[in-house]
């Protein structure tokens, strides 16, 4: 656990001025989004891409669809089908 967080220990002092509150809940956020897909084992910038172009037709009914577990069975298989 300690090695999973030490890049975000580390980068404190350089983000110390990142802005306002809300500019360090969203960071906080999308470091949360990005160590979970290393920790699914799946390319965080493909899970954005993917997550992002489909958020625009979500709704609060199904917004749950998009996170990095419930979208990894379809980064593996694009990975998967890549490959071969």
């Amino acid at each position: 656990m300690e090695n999973a967080i030490r890049p975000t220990a580390v980068g404190k002092k350089n983000w110390l001025f990142i802005g306002d509150a809300e500019k360090g809940e969203t960071s906080a956020v999308l470091f949360t989004l990005i160590q979970e897909c290393r920790r699914l084992e799946i390319n965080p910038e493909e899970y954005m891409t993917l997550a992002l172009t489909r958020l625009p037709a979500a709704t609060n009914h199904n917004v749950h669809t998009l996170t990095p577990a419930a979208l990894a069975p379809e980064l593996t298989q694009n990975f998967q089908a890549q490959a071969a």
